[in-house]
């Protein structure tokens, strides 16, 4: 491992002969974690909450964007690896790829799908919502109503007509 803590903007700017062994494992930090010179990012949930990413990861991954469920679905169908990870083509030209590399595929990976799980979620609550007669609650009835506006399986006219259901069911303070 190592380890350096100068303050210039670039990864071992004090160093004047450049560290030179970078055998297997190496890890090297700098106010951030790097292997091999790629530094270790987090990226995804800033875009997905923020909607841009953190200014230090910005010159990196600035110009990327999330992939939504069919995109990806499709991605994956003519490319045959996910979006967040290099394929074998990519494997072969490269020679394998650095330590840190393979982490931040995984990582972006990892927090890519857990953005996948979420809205499949709301999807399945929104289903929930329409399978029974239940009183929803205003807060419910928002989600749910933000959902069905963004699911691309309906029609306008389904959408106004499933969201008309749900108001109807929706119980206003001054009907407890």
């Amino acid at each position: 491992m190592v380890l350096e803590a100068t303050t210039s903007p670039a990864p071992w700017g004090r160093v004047i002969v450049p560290y030179s062994f970078r055998g297997p494992g190496t890890i090297c930090a700098e106010r951030g974690v790097y292997d091999n010179g790629t530094k270790l990012n987090d990226h995804v949930f800033d875009r997905a909450f923020d909607g841009s990413v953190n200014p230090k990861d910005a010159a990196t991954f600035g110009d990327g964007r999330n992939m939504d469920i069919d995109e990806m679905a499709r991605f994956t169908r003519t490319n045959r690896h996910l979006p967040t990870m290099k394929g074998r083509d990519s494997w072969r030209v490269e020679g394998g790829f650095s330590l840190g590399d393979l982490t931040n595929q995984l990582w972006t990976t990892a927090e890519t799908q857990a953005l996948y799980m979420t809205e499949l979620n709301d999807r399945l609550d929104v289903i929930e919502l329409l399978s029974n007669d239940r009183p929803l609650e205003p807060v419910e009835m928002g989600l749910a109503k933000k959902q069905l506006c963004s699911m691309g399986l309906y029609t306008e006219a389904e959408k106004a007509a499933l969201v008309k259901t749900l108001e109807a069911r929706t119980v206003t303070t001054n009907q407890r």
